[in-house]
């Protein structure tokens, strides 16, 4: 048996089909002309003074607050103007329509087509100068994915942001993906793990401001990782501080205290694993230790979605053929095992693994 053809991994095509099958149908004909309604899509919000003042409301025939009220496409919210604090209705077109959007106009004008209508839309907004609506973030993105398409600029930009700056970016990056593809799906999930990172590396400093130096275990680690040593067993009673050592050890803090090289880490509490994982899902440590991995930028997310695909290909098959009362002769977890060790090796680094359990031996 050879590995499931396919992918499992949630692409905008993927997307597009489910909701196709599930949700109600839009419309055949748009409301709007396609270039006008692809800038639309692009936009996280707008109102119709951003519409008049980029000049798209004279694209638009008819009363503009009549188009925006069709439920099919548009959806809205109240906000407050920041000169007068009035009310105002902002407006977005809803994901499902963008997605079916995206999928069409890449098509018709290409990707290429479809950065030059995003360009040209960057350069109106520009001139709109509407300073209250905070597309200052879109405009970012917007700026570093015209100069390069693949994303790259984008993670760069993400991996050197303080963390809720990193979180806005990610969303937008997000919302212009269903739109313009090509890469930007994978490079969201790349980006969104930066974040990940970077959470958790302010919540660990925040909590290693009370870190007491336990300067003998400190140092016997740092040994091993710098070691032959593969494995190290901590053992001791709840509170006595395994936990925040951990941390310590974790954080970039620690390598540059012991003078190392930078490694990546990932942990899994097996406390938050369904016990019967090895017979009903045997590859579920893995997933979970995969998810937490950091890439260098300079790895084309390409290459990263289809390494990262061959892996989950083969812990879905695993689990579906422990489900299965009839054997294969194609072992997925040999695949799936040797799979991630190739993410691994993509990381650039010494990875150190933790994993942390408080059930009896």
């Amino acid at each position: 048996m050879s590995s499931p053809s396919g992918s499992y991994r949630e692409s905008d095509d993927a997307i597009i089909a489910m909701l196709r099958a599930q949700a109600p149908a839009l419309p055949r004909s748009l409301p709007l002309d396609r270039d006008t309604m692809t800038q639309l899509a692009l936009l996280p919000e707008f109102t119709p003074k951003l519409l008049a003042n980029t000049g798209i409301d004279k694209k638009i025939p008819g009363p503009v607050g009549d188009i925006l009220a069709d439920a099919a496409f548009f959806d809205s919210r109240p906000a407050l103007r920041a000169d007068d604090g009035s009310l105002r209705s902002v407006y977005w077109v809803r994901r499902d329509a963008r997605l079916i959007i995206g999928s069409q106009v890449r098509s018709q004008l290409g990707l290429k087509g479809l950065r030059e209508l995003l360009s040209r839309l960057r350069n109106q907004i520009e001139n709109a100068r509407i300073p209250d609506l905070g597309l200052d973030a879109w405009a970012e993105v917007v700026d570093l994915l015209i100069g390069d398409p693949e994303g790259k600029a984008v993670l760069d930009k993400v991996a050197g942001a303080a963390a809720h700056r990193a979180s806005q970016l990610v969303e937008v990056i997000a919302f212009l993906a269903d739109v313009l593809g090509g890469s930007l799906p994978g490079v969201v999930d790349r980006a969104r793990t930066l974040v990940a990172v970077k959470v958790r590396q302010d919540e660990a400093a925040r909590a290693l401001a009370t870190y007491q130096k336990r300067p003998a275990l400190e140092s016997w680690i740092a040994a091993a990782l710098s070691g032959d040593d593969w494995a190290i067993h901590l053992r001791g009673g709840g509170g006595v501080g395994k936990t925040m050592l951990l941390r310590y050890v974790s954080s970039p803090r620690f390598a540059g205290e012991h003078r190392l090289a930078p490694f990546t880490v990932a942990g899994v509490d097996f406390d938050h694993l369904d016990p019967r994982y090895p017979l009903l899902r045997p590859l579920l440590l893995f997933e979970a230790l995969q998810s937490q991995l950091v890439y260098p930028t300079s790895v084309p997310t390409h290459e990263l979605e289809r390494a990262r695909g061959k892996f989950l290909d083969a812990a879905t098959a695993a689990a579906e053929l422990a489900a299965s009362t009839r054997p294969g002769q194609w072992n997925p977890v040999d695949d799936g095992i040797r799979a991630f060790a190739d993410l691994a090796r993509l990381t650039g680094r010494q990875i150190v693994l933790f994993f942390d359990t408080a059930r009896p031996e």
